[in-house]
């Protein structure tokens, strides 16, 4: 958590919420057996780029997913074209429940993801720049 508040401290200068999502965004997720970090930069030319860390039995593996973004109606598309360097299509949904200039939540629509399943709520918080990944905590 110390890391949250670290980030949070070197939030970029405030971005007015009309202009959601643009600008770079901290998530973490906590379960039994694994951890989950990403850094999401999404930009105005309807780009967007996450950094990922899973942490889990000990060992940890990063990796970048891009493509291209849609906000409308409170309703985020992103629609994957590389992962980890491989062509990949994947399109993923997000009900926008709020956001402001420094966080937003949401909660996923359908996705097929390990992590997170359909309708599970999560918060990003707006972050630097020039913010970068943790390091894995042990995860019990």
């Amino acid at each position: 958590m110390a890391l949250a508040a670290m980030l949070i401290a070197t939030q970029a200068a405030a971005v007015p919420a009309g202009n959601f999502p643009l600008g770079d965004w901290y998530m973490e997720k906590h379960g039994k057996a694994f951890s989950l970090y990403s850094v999401d930069r999404i930009y105005a030319n309807g780009a967007w780029v996450s950094e990922f860390l899973e942490c889990f039995a000990g060992k940890s593996r990063t990796h970048v997913e891009s493509g291209t973004w849609v906000y409308k109606d409170s309703h985020l598309t992103l629609t994957t074209s590389l992962i980890g360097g491989v062509y990949k299509v994947r399109v993923e949904h997000y009900d926008i429940l709020s956001h402001d200039q420094y966080r937003f939540a949401a909660t996923t629509v359908g996705n097929d993801k390990f992590w997170f399943t359909p309708s599970q709520s999560f918060t990003e918080t707006r972050v630097s720049h020039s913010s970068k990944l943790p390091g894995c905590d042990p995860v019990s």
